[in-house]
Formats: structure tokens, C-alpha cells, sequence
């Protein structure tokens, strides 16, 4: 069974291999892995969101470059 609850806090509603909203038993080895899995994710939007941020202000700088030049010419 799998369980994706959430608590509070946004972190995994698991605790001592119970999920507190629904009850379902989860083995402590899957809790860890799914732990680890959801860490990696969150490592890998927290990059995506940076290039994103990074696109935007390049875009940005473009923007100004060309009206900077479409006034000039």
C-alpha cells in the first residue's frame, strides 16, 4: 500500500511507520527510500526553479536591449 499525506508541515504525514491521516502501515525501509526520492525531487525543482529565475531575467535584459537598439535605429 502507499500512502502520500502530507502534515503540517508539508513533509510526509508518516510517523513510527504509521500514517497519521489514513493509518496505513508503511515498512520503515520504503518510508526511507520514499523520504530519500522526495528530497531528490525537491533538490531537482529547487534547480528547475532557479533556471527558470535565470531565464526570466535574461529575457528581461534582452527586452531592454532591444528597445534600447529599436530606438537607436
Amino acid at each position: 500500500m502507499k500512502c502520500n499525506h502530507k502534515g503540517a508541515d508539508g513533509e510526509s504525514a508518516i510517523v513510527d511507520n504509521r500514517c497519521g491521516v489514513c493509518g496505513i502501515v508503511v515498512p520503515i525501509d520504503l518510508e526511507e527510500k520514499l523520504q530519500a526520492q522526495m528530497s531528490e525531487l525537491k533538490e531537482y525543482i529547487d534547480k528547475i526553479e532557479h533556471q527558470r529565475d535565470r531565464y526570466i531575467e535574461e529575457n528581461k535584459a534582452l527586452r531592454e536591449v532591444v528597445r534600447n537598439l529599436s530606438k537607436v535605429i
